[in-house]
């Protein structure tokens, strides 16, 4: 459902280089990221309401997977509607404003909106809800982390937390290509010494369960994300698509 410009000559007569493909118009992933911006956009309720809730969660973790994915060619348009839901969350608590500055990151970026330090920063943060949200965050967006920069704090609440330090483990499984590669890394962690006893026992644990069991969590949110994603695009009709590229 890509449309391209099937000509190597553009409209000014400049041919395309060869073994450089023509350009798009306008691409499904754009079209689906900007409606699923404008359902969250939509059903987001005032900021006297505190929490938001878990639906909305899932549709700014959607765009995010979809902005890390296809974002770096997105047109203007799509910029647009991601900052017009960052914008929505204004005077919320930062850590809903933060997949919109996420998704903007990794979109084209007029703004200069920023959110990956921010969040890296905030992997180890001493509230477990606020630092779980911050878990499935990275996850939509763990091939732009710095594994080096995030182990430390990752690693910090498999040793001395007591909720999510399983998700934590499951995160920074995820930022290694393999087992081998992860387990070098994190024998040779070096937490505090008052929790250096818990994280041992904890290692122990994860080699007898195995690294996979502590990867389902993210995988079955990815899903779930993933699922929101397709049905955007596939409920897409063909009026939709004509009046969001002719809006391009």
């Amino acid at each position: 459902m890509e449309h391209k410009i099937t000509s190597d000559v553009d409209e000014k007569g400049q041919l395309w280089l060869p073994g450089v493909p023509a350009p798009y118009c306008y691409r499904v992933a754009d079209v689906c990221l900007r409606r699923l911006c404008r359902m969250f956009y939509d059903k987001c309720p005032l900021a006297t309401v505190v929490t938001l809730p878990y639906e909305l969660d899932d549709l700014s973790l959607a765009c995010v997977l979809v902005a890390v994915e296809w974002g770096s060619y997105s047109p203007e348009a799509t910029t647009v509607e991601l900052a017009g839901c960052l914008d929505k969350v204004a005077g919320r608590f930062w850590g809903d404003l933060l997949p919109w500055r996420l998704a903007l990151q990794f979109c084209n970026n007029p703004r200069g909106v920023f959110g990956l330090e921010e969040l890296t920063a905030n992997l180890d943060h001493h509230n477990s809800n606020i630092r779980l949200w911050m878990f499935e965050l990275a996850w939509c967006v763990r091939d732009k982390i710095n594994p080096v920069e995030a182990t430390v704090r990752i690693l910090k609440n498999v040793a001395d937390t007591l909720s999510h330090w399983d998700s934590a483990l499951g995160l920074c499984r995820a930022l290694y290509p393999t087992d081998e590669a992860f387990w070098a890394m994190a024998d040779g962690f070096q937490p505090q010494q008052d929790s250096a006893d818990q994280y041992r026992n904890r290692m122990d644990f994860v080699r007898k369960q195995g690294l996979a069991v502590f990867l389902q969590r993210f995988e079955r949110l990815e899903l779930r994300l993933r699922r929101l994603i397709s049905q955007s695009a596939l409920g897409l009709t063909q009026e939709e698509i004509t009046l969001i590229e002719a809006a391009s």
